[in-house]
């Protein structure tokens, strides 16, 4: 899986949306400013859909931080228990098995085998 800065497909896409603005209003006949009139509502969609996945992010980042903390080492008398685990190590296994269960949502959306 890659990576990718939202913030830089947001520019992109900003840049993309507002050049197809300047060309629909230097476009002459109506039958050039409606395909024109359909790319800027996918930009305006491809944009809020970005924010969509910021929500998910931001969603999987508190159950993260709700979790860590359920595994906070506890004292049962005998002097306190040392956690085996990082919380960058917690964190990569969570992410995976976040996406994992993406995937496998998204097979099972389109009907394949998981």
């Amino acid at each position: 899986m890659e990576l990718i800065d939202k913030a830089a497909v947001e520019a992109e896409i900003e840049k993309k949306l507002q050049d197809l603005i300047v060309c629909k209003k230097d476009a002459f006949y109506a039958e050039e400013r409606v395909p024109l009139r359909a790319k800027i509502n996918m930009c305006k969609e491809f944009l809020s859909l970005l924010d969509t996945l910021e929500v998910k992010k931001a969603g999987l980042e508190r159950e993260l931080d709700k979790e860590w903390n359920k595994c906070e080492p506890i004292d049962e008398g005998m002097g306190l228990e040392i956690a085996s685990i990082e919380y960058e190590q917690f964190d990569n296994i969570a992410k995976h098995f976040y996406e994992l269960g993406i995937a496998v949502s998204n097979k099972a959306q389109k009907g394949e085998e998981a």
